[in-house]
C-alpha cells in the first residue's frame, strides 16, 4: 500500500486585495497558504489555511464571499489577525486600536467566534503577551453585543459568539504601560472564525461552472495537445509507430503527460480509453478535481487489478450534505491491450466497462468534472501503452 502513496510537500501563498467601500475603508489582505502533504488515490490531502491580517489603524472591510473556495465543505473558517507595532517608552501609557468591517450576509447561514490568542513578538522571539499590557476585542451589529478578553494570553469571550448572517463590527484595543523601552515591539491577536455557506451556494461553487467540452478525441499521433512531467531521470513519454500491435501509441515509464487545457463536462458523458498494461506496472489516468469532481482508472498490475475511483461531495444524502465522499470499484485484470469505458448517464449513475463487459457501478453519483486530464505511469521494466482516450457528451 506505501507504494501508492506519494509524499509531495509544497506550499503556495497568494495575496488578495479585497473590495474598499467609498473610498473610506481601508484594504485588507488575506493570505491564502496551502501545504499540500501527499497524493493518495490521486487526491491531495492538504491543510489550508487562509489568514486575514489587519494591521491598519483606518476602518477595514471583508466580505466573507472573497473567503469561498469550491472545496466541498459547508463549513469555513480563516484565521483573523489584528496586528500593532510600534516603540514605547516606559512608563508611558499606549493604545493600539484596529476595527474590521464583516460583511456576512450573502450567501451566508451562520457566523462563529472562538477564542483566540494574544502574543507579543520583540527582538525576534514570540510568545504570550506580557501582564503589563492587555487587550480587548469587541463585537457589535445586528443588535448583538459581545466581548472578549486576554487571559493569561488567551482570548476569551464573555458569552458564545454565535451569529446569524448579517454585519458585524469588530474593534480591537491593545493597551498597556511598558516597563522598559521597547523597538519595534509587535501585538498580534488571533481568532478562529467559522461561518457556514448555503447548500444552493455550495452547489453553485462546486459546479455553477459552465462546459467546454462536447468531445475529445485523441488518438496520439503527437504529443502537441500534450505536456510532458517526468518524474524521473530514466522515465519517458514518446509516440511509438508500433508498440505490440498497435500503431500511434503514446507509451510512458516513470514519467507523467498532462492534456494542455481544462476539462469541464456534466453528465451525461462518456469516456474510452485503450491501455496497455504491462507487467510490474502501477499507474492512474486522472479526469478532474479542480473544483469538481474527480474521477480516477487505476491499475497495479503486480496485483493484477484495476480499479475506478471516484471522489465527490455528498448533496443529496442529507445527512452527510457537504462531505467528502468517495466510492471504487476493484475488478481483476491481465497483461496486454484493454479497452476501459466510463459512461455518466443523466443522473450521474456512474458505470464502469472493461473491454464491453459491464464491470460495475458507483453507489455515489457523479455531478460535474472540472480540471486536468493526467496520465501517470511507474514500471520496473515495459512502459505503459495507450492508444487513444475519448470523451464525448451523449
Amino acid at each position: 500500500m506505501n507504494k501508492k502513496i506519494f509524499i509531495c510537500f509544497t506550499v503556495a501563498l497568494a495575496f488578495v486585495s479585497l473590495l474598499i467601500l467609498n473610498g473610506q475603508l481601508r484594504e485588507v489582505k488575506i493570505r491564502e497558504e496551502n501545504v499540500t502533504v501527499a497524493y493518495v488515490f490521486g487526491e491531495p490531502i492538504y491543510a489550508r489555511y487562509r489568514e486575514v491580517i489587519v494591521n491598519s489603524s483606518g476602518v477595514c472591510y471583508l466580505s466573507l464571499d472573497k473567503l469561498m473556495k469550491s472545496d466541498g465543505s459547508l463549513k469555513r473558517h480563516f484565521i483573523l489577525i489584528f496586528e500593532a507595532c510600534g516603540d514605547l517608552t516606559p512608563n508611558k501609557p499606549f493604545e493600539f486600536r484596529r476595527s474590521l468591517i464583516i460583511d456576512a450576509t450573502k450567501n451566508i447561514t451562520r457566523l462563529k467566534f472562538e477564542c483566540g490568542k494574544f502574543l507579543y513578538e520583540v527582538k525576534g522571539s514570540i510568545g504570550k503577551a506580557p501582564d503589563w499590557v492587555s487587550c480587548i476585542v469587541r463585537i457589535t451589529g445586528e443588535g448583538v453585543e459581545r466581548v472578549a478578553r486576554n487571559v493569561d494570553g488567551v482570548v476569551v469571550w464573555n458569552d458564545t459568539v454565535d451569529l446569524p448572517p448579517g454585519v458585524y463590527r469588530v474593534d480591537v484595543s491593545i493597551y498597556g504601560v511598558p516597563m522598559d523601552k521597547l523597538e519595534n515591539v509587535r501585538f498580534k491577536i488571533l481568532l478562529d472564525v467559522g461561518y457556514e455557506i448555503s447548500k444552493d451556494t455550495l452547489y453553485d461553487l462546486r459546479y455553477g461552472f459552465k462546459e467546454n467540452l462536447l468531445w475529445l478525441v485523441e488518438d496520439f499521433n503527437s504529443l502537441n495537445n500534450w505536456s510532458v512531467e517526468k518524474r524521473e531521470s530514466a522515465g519517458y513519454a514518446k509516440i511509438v509507430d508500433r508498440f505490440n500491435g498497435r500503431s500511434g501509441v503514446l507509451v510512458l515509464k516513470d514519467s507523467v503527460v498532462k492534456y494542455k487545457d481544462e476539462i469541464r463536462i456534466k453528465p451525461p458523458f462518456r469516456m474510452d480509453v485503450g491501455m496497455y498494461l504491462p507487467h510490474t506496472c502501477y499507474g492512474i489516468l486522472s479526469f478532474g478535481f479542480n473544483g469538481g469532481d474527480n474521477l480516477e482508472i487505476m491499475f497495479d498490475m503486480e496485483e493484477g487489478k484495476v480499479s475506478l475511483y471516484m471522489s465527490t461531495v455528498c448533496l443529496n444524502e442529507t445527512g452527510r450534505f457537504g462531505k467528502f465522499c468517495w466510492d471504487r470499484i476493484d475488478r481483476g485484470i491481465e497483461i496486454g491491450w484493454h479497452d476501459l469505458s466510463i459512461d455518466v448517464d443523466d443522473n450521474g449513475n456512474t458505470s464502469f466497462y472493461i473491454d464491453g463487459k459491464f464491470a460495475g457501478s458507483m453507489k455515489l453519483r457523479l455531478k460535474g468534472i472540472r480540471g486536468e486530464l493526467r496520465i501517470f505511469a511507474s514500471s520496473m521494466l515495459d512502459g505503459l501503452g495507450v492508444d487513444y482516450v475519448r470523451i464525448y457528451k451523449l
